[in-house]
């Protein structure tokens, strides 16, 4: 049984659905989301320092690490873990930094050296299993990867960790994908679904690019009753996941050629004025760039743009 927020019979029929939110409206929420998010960050990073304490401001850098890695600026993702290595002596804080450093690592492509960190950093915390099934995903180890998943997803449930419970699901839908296992791969994103509509999470499927064609395929089978025994989520919920998933796309599609090239430079974490040298232009041509690149993708501060690439 799903918990709070799934489908009930008031929108068991498609017709007496709520309307979907205009991709304009999820784009203002999403900014507004970004805003808290990025504010929130840089507040418990000043406030962990201040205070001396690693337990506060360790995980916020694993965090931004993350999201540079995210926008491909793998960089700054490993500057950034390697500066805050120097900085702690801890060894279940440095194993943790080296453990996204392996996760950094995974999404750029780098397997060896994601075999490499996760090795002198191994343990047995969730945190360092699920960045290793997901090796193990890569390396075609999918029937290990599945039964690493599903000790963390017990555990999780156990202790009711609703981030860590989305997550293992996720990652046992694609394991049972990869097996080739459909219906096992469609009732684990049922409970990851499940999960996640009370909370409104949207960025553990998303940064998951693997479960989005199975997100269809859970959609299809909801929307034509072939699975009646599952008490299957909101249907709004489910169509706005794959909507925010393809508006990523089209958000950069509206570029220019040469708003793109801006758009890159800026996400690397390039100046105004460095990015005027690169592209021969004037540090004022760069600033109309910007507010054009800014409206089209409707932000309104640099920060945020980081985290659309």
């Amino acid at each position: 049984m799903l918990p709070a927020g799934s489908q009930d019979s008031r929108y068991s029929r498609r017709s007496r659905r709520p309307p979907l939110q205009s991709t304009n409206a999820l784009k203002n929420k999403r900014g507004y989301v970004l805003d808290l998010a990025i504010i929130e960050l840089e507040v418990a990073l000043q406030y962990g320092h201040r205070m001396n304490d690693s337990g506060l401001f360790i995980p916020m850098y694993i965090l931004k690490a993350h999201i540079h890695a995210m926008n491909r600026n793998f960089v700054a993702a490993h500057a950034l873990l390697d500066s805050t290595m120097e900085i702690v002596k801890e060894k279940h804080w440095i194993n943790s930094l080296r453990t996204m450093k392996a996760c950094c690592n995974l999404i750029e492509g780098n397997i060896s050296q994601a075999e490499v960190e996760l090795c002198k950093a191994e343990s047995r915390q969730p945190f360092w299993l699920l960045v290793n099934t997901r090796l193990l995903l890569v390396k075609g180890q999918a029937e290990d990867a599945l039964k690493t998943i599903i000790q963390v997803k017990t555990k999780a449930l156990q202790e009711m960790q609703v981030s860590t419970i989305i997550e293992t699901a996720v990652l046992e839908a694609i394991c049972e994908m990869e097996l080739d296992h459909e219906d096992a791969a469609l009732m684990a994103l049922n409970e990851a679904l499940g999960h996640g509509a009370p909370y409104g999470y949207i960025r553990t499927f998303l940064d998951e690019k693997a479960i989005v064609p199975l997100m269809e395929t859970y959609l299809k089978v909801q929307q034509t009753n072939t699975k009646l025994h599952w008490s299957f989520v909101l249907l709004s919920y489910l169509e706005q996941l794959i909507e925010h998933r393809y508006s990523q796309g089209s958000l950069l599609d509206s570029l220019t050629p040469r708003e793109k090239e801006v758009f890159t430079l800026l996400v690397d974490g390039a100046t105004n004025r460095e990015i005027a040298e690169r592209l021969f232009l004037s540090e004022g041509t760069v600033r109309v760039y910007l507010t054009t690149i800014y409206s089209r993708l409707g932000v309104n501060f640099r920060a945020k743009v980081m985290l659309i690439k």
